[in-house]
């Protein structure tokens, strides 16, 4: 007996489903898993997972084996494997779409081996290219925090230094370990003391994007050494705050005194 809704739903999901049989065979596909892999459904099913047209790759680049395949696995073992990230090359688009693949093994009444698997698959192309580009961008932002030349710092929202780069450890005079112990305002002068402070906390809270101002640092040798702060919050996805960022551009020709102790 079919079920009219349950034949439209399995058509016009968006989740691709195909289902294979005890001999790796493909028996069934819908639509979306056919938009998903760029084939027709007669050019899957009746054909084996192990179709020449069927490429896939793990997300290094390198081939996904046809053994190791989700629906091949649950086969084989007679258990679910889920959450598989992979790439499948579409035929359509001459590149690889990126899917979660979760499988299912199906049992016959009575029978403890399965008689096929039930293969799920989820676009997740464009997620991963964010992801992907967040990566990039994380590693872009490192490299020139760790290395440019720009002195930089993060500190909490109880204005403690998280971590600081060399240009700003070599500005300031401290070495890592000790600005770990220290706040921003132990190496502010004391006449600007007020106006960070209440700034700093109309960023975190959002009421300002950021704060720019010229300033005057402390070094470790006391002397005053006039700079230019640009403040920023870094938020989480959820918009959560998470830390400061402050970039901090040093005048070339910087007056200097010194500080009474």
């Amino acid at each position: 007996m079919e079920f009219p809704d349950l034949v439209q739903l399995y058509n016009n999901m968006p989740l691709g489903v195909f289902f294979l049989d005890a001999e790796h065979v493909i028996t069934d596909i819908n639509p979306a898993a056919c938009h998903i892999l760029g084939l027709t459904s007669g050019q899957v099913v009746g054909h084996p997972i192990a179709d020449p047209l069927w490429v896939s790759v793990y997300e290094d680049g390198t081939d996904f084996p046809v053994n190791q395949h989700p629906a091949v696995v649950a086969l084989r073992e007679g258990n679910p494997v889920q959450n598989t990230i992979m790439g499948v090359y579409n035929q359509v688009l001459e590149n690889y779409s990126w899917i979660m693949v979760d499988a299912f093994p199906q049992y016959a009444e009575g029978h403890t081996n399965p008689r096929g698997a039930m293969c799920i698959m989820e676009e997740i192309t464009k997620l991963k290219q964010v992801a992907d580009d967040l990566i990039q961008s994380n590693e872009r932002f490192y490299l020139t925090f760790e290395e440019g030349p720009l002195p930089m710092t993060f500190l909490g929202s109880d204005f403690r230094f998280i971590k600081t780069n060399a240009p700003f450890r070599k500005m300031i005079g401290y070495t890592e370990e000790e600005l770990e112990l220290m706040t921003f305002k132990e190496i502010t002068h004391p006449e600007h003391l007020a106006q960070d402070s209440e700034a700093v906390k109309k960023v975190v809270y959002g009421v300002i994007p950021y704060y720019k101002t010229d300033k005057r640092y402390i070094r470790k040798d006391r002397q005053v050494l006039w700079a230019s702060l640009t403040l920023f919050a870094i938020h989480n996805n959820t918009g959560h705050f998470v830390h400061l960022l402050a970039m901090v551009q040093p005048f070339e020709s910087s007056a200097k005194g010194e500080v009474n102790q």
